[in-house]
């Protein structure tokens, strides 16, 4: 009970409770003799017309053009109920017009305008930034218009839809703000094709030094050579969090430590870092964003005997060859995606390699050591490392408000990989089609593949088999690559006119293609 909305008078559960008895007399063929306006039904009759459905009956039984035989009015069935109507004294003037239309619900529910407003017309741009919107709907009689269907759409955040029925001719939804700064314009249109617009400034985020936070995860005491934690917290002044910030960690005095001094925020505003000393003392940790210094620092007391320290390693020398470069940009971006312990191209010692491993090496490209080595050798890449660069590149370019390390990032990795792989193994048409008498066949591999091409003549029957080998996955389509065919059979003779076949096979894929040669 009461699950559905309340009908135009307040009542819930209105069909499909009982069938409707009717005043009509039951006659099976009264109606293709009736008069066609307001039908009285026969003079006289045994039993009553009974209309609709009951809560027992098949859906279809619930319009009220579905009538059957009521039975005789004396009997009492729990199925079958009745209406109970009042008439209206067309003489009184307690009522007007409009008021009867409203309590019937006759009133014209055309929309003819369409008013949209928002409680806050700036939002900070924050994922968790919201504001309520509220539809107004009216009809050509400036009256509420209830029941609406409305839907909304919105270029920057997100924004609920469709909005929710106030019941009294408004409508509300709740607008989320982007984290992209900017105008918001939402637009919400009615079932009637009506719409209207609203914008919404989203405010660019700006750091509150007080507001930010930086703590200690695992206590302030440690024994030299241990790794402290220290979780950093961004936070404007309205306590929003800061996502896709540059924190960078400042720890006194520097001399004998490890450390990741750069992380960028997450989603929360957080970002977290680890560093060890090998000297006992007491380490101060301070932070800064865009050489904007936080209020908040803390201490941490390392205690024990001094610790030889390894030797120094560079940020971002994922190779470990005392300079960071290219290589070491390949190396992370060839293993972009994984996830785990001691992945090579986790940088920042996360456990997964991600778009803050590669924005890492590219911030500190051309930093060194030693002098750095000439770099003349010939990046070779495997077919894994090629896609999980190509993963690389899609989230880079995803992203339209690049650093200067993403963009370098970027232009490298796309110079690098300058053609994706394909995402699925396909056979492709041959060039020219038809031919005479040699033809090109291009394909295309998304994982090295071990190939063979073979043409059967129109009777099935083979005529020639071209073995490619095992070869790494690309494309295959210029004539240089692809597998080519001079018109001849297995024997060196040149085949005749007609229809043939060529099918490629590469590993588990195989398929089949028509060609033709005319002579």
């Amino acid at each position: 009970m009461g699950i559905y909305p309340a009908n135009g008078y307040g009542l819930y559960d209105m069909g499909g409770n009982t069938r409707e008895w009717c005043q009509d007399w039951w006659d099976e063929n009264y109606y293709s003799s009736s008069p066609v306006n307001n039908p009285q039904g026969p003079e006289t009759g045994t039993y009553r017309v009974v209309r609709g459905g009951d809560w027992t009956t098949p859906a279809d039984y619930l319009l009220l053009a579905q009538r059957d035989n009521g039975g005789i009015p004396s009997d009492g069935r729990i199925l079958i109920g009745f209406r109970c109507v009042s008439d209206v004294d067309a003489s009184s003037d307690s009522f007007t017009i409009n008021e009867i239309k409203e309590v019937l619900d006759l009133a014209d529910t055309s929309v003819s305008q369409v008013t949209l407003e928002t409680k806050l017309t700036e939002l900070p741009a924050s994922l968790k930034a919201t504001s309520e919107v509220t539809i107004t709907l009216y009809n050509p009689e400036d009256n509420l218009v209830k029941g609406e269907v409305v839907n909304l759409t919105v270029d920057k955040g997100t924004i609920q839809t469709p909005a929710t029925d106030n019941g009294d001719g408004t409508y509300t939804a709740t607008y989320t703000a982007s984290d992209v700064p900017g105008e918001a314009t939402v637009t919400v249109v009615t079932n009637s094709g009506k719409l209207a617009t609203i914008t919404i400034e989203l405010l660019e985020l700006v750091l509150s030094p007080s507001k930010s936070s930086i703590e200690l995860v695992d206590g302030a005491a440690f024994q030299t050579g241990e790794s402290a934690s220290i979780l950093v917290t961004l936070k404007t002044s309205e306590a929003l969090p800061l996502a896709s910030r540059q924190v960078t960690l400042h720890v006194e005095p520097v001399d004998n430590l490890e450390l990741i001094s750069t992380v960028v925020t997450d989603q929360e505003g957080k970002s977290s870092f680890q560093f060890t000393s090998s000297q006992p003392g007491v380490r101060v940790i301070t932070a800064s964003v865009d050489e904007i210094k936080l209020d908040a620092s803390v201490a941490v007391i390392f205690s024990g005997e001094a610790i030889k320290p390894e030797p120094q390693k560079l940020t971002g020398d994922v190779n470990g060859d005392g300079t960071v470069n290219i290589f070491d940009l390949v190396i992370a971006a060839g293993s972009f995606g994984k996830t785990g312990d001691g992945i090579m191209g986790d940088v920042n010692g996360d456990g997964g390699v991600n778009i803050f491993d590669l924005v890492i090496v590219a911030g500190n490209f051309g930093k060194s050591l030693t002098a750095a080595p000439s770099m003349v050798a010939k990046i070779e890449l495997t077919t894994e490392q090629k896609h999980h660069i190509g993963l690389a590149i899609d989230q880079l370019e995803s992203n339209s408000n690049r650093s200067n390390a993403e963009e370098i990032a970027l232009n490298v990795l796309k110079a690098i990989l300058p053609e994706r792989l394909p995402t699925r193994t396909q056979l492709l048409a041959n060039y020219p089609n038809p031919f005479n008498p040699e033809t090109w066949i291009p394909f295309q591999l998304a994982e090295d593949s071990t190939v063979t091409a073979r043409i059967y003549d129109v009777t099935g029957k083979q005529i020639r088999i071209i073995e490619l080998g095992h070869i790494a996955a690309g494309n295959y389509v210029e004539s240089s690559k692809a597998i080519y065919w001079d018109g001849r059979t297995e024997d060196g003779e040149f085949v005749s006119s007609g229809t043939y076949f060529y099918q490629i096979e590469a590993g588990d894929y195989t398929e089949t293609r028509k060609m033709i040669i005319l002579k």
